[in-house]
């Protein structure tokens, strides 16, 4: 067979492997499943579910960049460790932040109720199934303490170390200014969803012009799994913002709510939208999408 033949027969070959390629990636993405009348759930994958394909041409990892900005700060390795009790402390911020990275620290979590939540840390860990919820309500009955918000910010950046803290909306202009007094780096607005609209017969909606005023550092704002909740949040000042809701191994968000849509479903959505803001608000808005 001359080499016009086996020109054409490879281009064959990539057509239909790229033909196969589109089906299960079809597939996969649309497949979705009746649940009741006017109800459809689709299927969704975790970042553990999936891989990453080698490219035709390799790249040097000596010539890699993969820092991360957010705002005004820049972070040598992309990894945020998690504003959770079991996550965070001031040992792992000054860690983390030696590795280049950045921890948050939960300032409605144990460690500013407690001067040692290690103990307290420890029942939880100790608590059987039936005891756990028991155990939860005990411990976080004991109030937050703005001097170990104080103390515990002080100790990381005496260390030398970046810090993020982290707030949900209802406590978010009570708790952090303390942090940012002491030099915290980011903040973080964080809640199950997070939506700049709230509808409530009760409860107002987050000052959002206030909280720019109020917060100078980079501010992380989420989660959120829609284009519209994105769109909006980068709107209200976010200068990056946290996508997917309920796919942690540790997170109980859709057995509790039902709610959840994995990040890497959600990822997509976010890029050109990413792509979009930078081109159109790049004077306005500095963005970065990251997963938790």
């Amino acid at each position: 067979m001359g080499l016009e033949g086996r020109l054409t027969l490879s281009a064959l070959a990539i057509k239909l492997a790229a033909k196969r390629s589109h089906q299960n990636s079809q597939e996969g993405w649309a497949l979705e499943t009746e649940i009741g009348i006017g109800r459809k759930a689709r299927r969704a994958y975790g970042l553990d579910e999936i891989a990453l394909v080698p490219a035709p041409v390799a790249v040097d990892p000596d010539d890699v960049d993969v820092s991360l900005k957010i705002g005004d700060l820049t972070l040598s390795i992309p990894v945020l460790a998690s504003a959770m009790d079991a996550a965070v402390d001031t040992k792992v911020a000054i860690e983390m932040s030696r590795l280049g990275g950045l921890a948050v620290l939960n300032l409605e979590g144990l460690h500013v109720r407690y001067e040692d939540p290690s103990p307290v840390i420890e029942r939880i860990v100790s608590a059987s199934k039936e005891e756990a919820v028991q155990v939860l309500q005990e411990v976080y009955r004991e109030p937050i303490k703005p001097e170990l918000i104080r103390k515990r910010v002080r100790e990381v950046k005496q260390a030398g170390a970046r810090l993020g803290v982290s707030a949900t909306p209802a406590k978010a202009l009570e708790l952090l200014p303390i942090a940012l007094e002491e030099g915290a780096d980011v903040a973080v607005i964080q809640s199950t969803v997070t939506t700049v609209r709230f509808i409530s017969s009760t409860k107002p909606a987050l000052p959002w012009d206030q909280i720019r005023k109020t917060i100078k550092v980079p501010l992380i704002v989420g989660n959120c799994v829609s284009y519209e909740g994105a769109w909006e949040l980068m709107e209200a000042g976010a200068d990056a913002v946290l996508v997917g809701v309920g796919p942690g191994a540790a997170c109980t968000t859709r057995q509790v709510v039902g709610v959840g849509s994995h990040r890497q479903r959600q990822l997509p959505m976010s890029l050109p939208l990413a792509m979009t803001s930078s081109s159109k608000r790049a004077n306005m808005l500095r963005l970065s999408l990251m997963a938790e």
